[in-house]
């Protein structure tokens, strides 16, 4: 089962309010990586080809515990 979840706000401007992707994972550290990852591909393509503006990317992590999202904060 999963039972950590990331979710990713890439700094987009669009006229949609939420646009974000979410991604299960079923370890934390499997979902450590993969934000590191993603944070790192973000800001490449917003420093060298400059595909995307120089925004904030936001990340949540969650861990599901007792029936429950909650936010995930060790790592």
């Amino acid at each position: 089962m999963s039972n950590f979840k990331l979710t990713i706000w890439p700094a987009l401007e669009l006229d949609c309010a939420d646009f974000s992707k979410s991604f299960l994972f079923e370890s934390a550290e499997q979902m450590v990586v993969a934000m590191n990852t993603a944070a790192d591909l973000l800001l490449f393509i917003q420093t060298d080809p400059e595909v995307m503006k120089d925004y904030s990317n936001a990340f949540f992590m969650q861990e599901f515990i007792d029936s429950a999202w909650e936010e995930y904060e060790e790592f």
